[in-house]
Parts: C-alpha cells; sequence; structure tokens
C-alpha cells in the first residue's frame, strides 16, 4: 500500500493546470486503493471512505503541495530556482492589498505555461486568505491550509449553497481563529 501511496504522490504537482483527464485516472487509482484498505465493497462512496481515512483527493494533494511549497519557499528562500521564481506583489500606488502578502502573478500566454510553479505558486498562494498566508509557523499554515483544501475554498465567481456556507465558516475561522475541522 505505501509504495502505491508515494507513486501517487510523487510529482503530482506537476498535474497542476488544466488537464482533468490525468487527475481522473489518478483518482480511479487512489479510490481503488482506499476501498482495497478498508476492505470496502466497490458500490461505497470512494469520497466517504477517503474521508474515513483522512486522505485528501488527489486534486486536494496537489494544492496542497503547491501552497505548501510556495511557503516554505518563500519563508525560508530555498531552493533559489523556486524562490527566484517568487516576486512580492508591489503595486504601483498605495493599496490596502499592499500589507496583503500577494505574490505577484505573471501573465500567461499558454496553456502549458500554466502548469508551471511561476504561475501556479502565485495562484494558489493568493487564493488564500491573510490569515494563512500570515502564518507565523508551518505548522500552523499547515492546519489553516488543510481546512483550505478541504472545502476546496478559492476565489470562486460563482458558489454553491454548500460552498457559501463552507466560506462562512472559513472566514469565521480566519477572523477567530478558534474553529477546529472536526473529522
Amino acid at each position: 500500500m505505501s509504495i502505491i501511496t508515494s507513486r501517487l504522490d510523487y510529482c503530482n504537482s506537476l498535474l497542476y493546470g488544466p488537464n482533468e483527464r490525468n487527475f481522473d485516472r489518478l483518482q480511479q487509482i487512489q479510490n481503488t486503493l482506499v476501498r482495497v484498505v478498508l476492505q470496502a465493497s466497490w458500490s461505497d462512496s470512494a469520497r466517504g471512505l477517503l474521508q474515513e481515512l483522512h486522505w485528501l483527493s488527489i486534486r486536494q494533494c496537489v494544492r496542497f503541495k503547491i501552497a505548501a511549497i510556495t511557503y516554505k519557499t518563500k519563508h525560508s528562500g530555498l531552493p533559489t530556482y523556486l524562490s527566484d521564481d517568487l516576486h512580492d506583489y508591489q503595486p504601483a500606488r498605495t493599496l490596502q492589498s499592499s500589507t496583503t502578502l500577494l505574490l505577484h502573478q505573471p501573465r500567461c500566454f499558454t496553456s502549458l505555461a500554466v502548469r508551471s510553479f511561476t504561475i501556479a505558486a502565485p495562484d494558489m498562494w493568493n487564493s488564500l486568505c491573510v490569515q494563512t498566508r500570515s502564518a507565523d509557523s508551518f505548522e500552523t499554515f499547515k492546519r489553516r491550509l488543510i481546512t483550505v483544501v478541504h472545502f476546496n475554498l478559492r476565489h470562486l465567481g460563482q458558489f454553491s449553497a454548500i460552498s457559501a456556507l463552507c466560506f462562512v465558516f472559513y472566514t469565521i475561522y480566519c477572523t477567530v481563529g478558534c474553529f477546529q475541522l472536526v473529522n
């Protein structure tokens, strides 16, 4: 089992971007693995089984990994080949957003470029709330990030009712800091 999960996790952040077919293939493998681990029937919902094991889906793992690497790179400056690609957002004039720890998001002209760390990292980082971005330790950042990734909270144009409810809880969590995700 551990060899399969390590192979699923290996370089999966390279899949960030619009290629849904690769995500679907890896998700089928993970769904099969969770059914084998729990000795569940093939008719059982894989999503519920993943939650039972506290596993993230492949898409969630990729989002988590990119955000975690961005945090580590931004705060340590290592590795330099990644930190050279991350630039703080500097507006031309003083704005409220100039103190929100945003990263400059370069323009992207091809669908392949969307997958690069230079584009994906600022996109993922800027979608996090200020309290998550400003975490003082990596452990605090991971705890807050799990909530974001678990609820798929991103700045989307339209919310479903459930997404809006999750967003409200997440906002309360970010402002009060006492909301705990209980599984």
